[in-house]
């Protein structure tokens, strides 16, 4: 009898202790830890693979201002590229239309560079520029990978990502990046 109690008496034991350790672990890491998330910053080491017929860039690397007179001080500026006008119900329109909603609620920018005059859309800054300096924006001053073709420029000219917005998940990896780096601009000030 005494052996049965005892074995009941262990067992309580370590049923405590099994359901009250997740329980101080929650409260450990609520109390003293910080969830606190960060969005990298590109080419601060340098670009690996200068592409042919640009400038040497300098280390750190930061964009330089837009044609037009863009500061990036603003605020965090997603900058895409569209060659032509889409419709409703294609994929690119329909995500354009997502981050025009959330530039609408956040502080951020957003800029279109095209070469011939595109539909207009409220949210948009148009940038209309010759193709060949299209080009070379994309390829010498924001050193986009062909893949791509919008980036994340934070309020100090540093590239924080590169994106193919004409895929959902990439669009919604943008959003959330543009959400974080206004949350972390929010609590440095």
């Amino acid at each position: 009898m005494p052996e049965k109690r005892r074995k009941k008496k262990i067992k309580g034991i370590v049923l405590a202790i099994v359901l009250l350790f997740p329980v101080l672990v929650f409260v450990f890491l609520k109390r003293f830890g910080e969830n606190q998330f960060d969005v990298p910053v590109y080419h601060q080491e340098g670009v690996i693979e200068p592409v042919a017929g640009c400038s040497p860039v300098l280390t750190p690397y930061s964009v330089p201002p837009l044609p037009g007179g863009h500061a990036w001080e603003k605020g965090p500026t997603v900058v895409y590229f569209q060659e032509r006008s889409w419709t409703p119900g294609e994929i690119e329109y329909e995500q354009i239309v997502r981050i025009c909603e959330k530039a609408g609620r956040s502080s951020f920018g957003f800029v279109r560079l095209s070469s011939s005059e595109l539909a207009k859309n409220g949210c948009i800054v148009d940038l209309i520029i010759p193709e060949n300096e299209a080009r070379q924006w994309k390829q010498c001053h924001l050193l986009m990978p062909p893949e791509a073709w919008a980036v994340l420029v934070d309020e100090k000219g540093l590239i924080r990502g590169y994106y193919d917005i004409g895929e959902r998940e990439e669009t919604g990896r943008l959003l959330i990046e543009i959400d974080i780096i206004l949350k972390n601009r929010k609590n440095d000030q």
